[in-house]
C-alpha cells in the first residue's frame, strides 16, 4: 500500500472512533517499530478520568517519504495532533518542522 493509499485508508477509519464529545482528547501516534522496519499508526482517544484507548489504523515500511505521503493525506482531512514514538530526536524534530510547514 502506498503512502497516499494508506493515508486515505486511515482517513476512512477515523470516523468510527472520533466523536466530538466534551472532555475527550484525540491524536494520531506514529510508532517506529525498529525490529520490523515499519511505521505503525494508532488513533488514541483519552476521556477525562478514564483510561486511554488506542486503535490500530495500519502500517507501512519505514521510509520517510512514504510516511510524509501518509501524513499529508491525513492532514488534508484532519488536524489532530501527531505524536512520534521511537524516533530518534533529530528525525522527530525534522518531522515536527515539516508538519508545521504543511499546515
Amino acid at each position: 500500500m502506498t503512502g497516499s493509499q494508506l493515508g486515505k485508508s486511515i482517513n476512512q477509519k477515523i470516523p468510527q472512533y472520533f466523536h466530538q464529545l466534551p472532555h475527550h482528547r484525540y491524536w494520531l501516534a506514529v510508532v517506529h517499530y525498529h525490529p520490523d522496519h515499519r511505521f505503525n499508526y494508532f488513533f488514541y482517544v483519552k476521556r477525562l478520568g478514564v483510561s486511554t484507548y488506542s486503535y490500530p489504523l495500519g502500517g507501512e515500511d519505514d521510509h520517510l517519504e512514504k510516511l510524509k505521503e501518509t501524513l499529508s493525506a491525513f492532514r488534508s482531512r484532519y488536524q489532530f495532533p501527531i505524536q512520534f514514538i521511537n524516533f530518534d530526536p533529530e528525525t522527530q524534530r525534522a518531522l515536527q518542522r515539516w508538519l508545521h510547514h504543511l499546515k
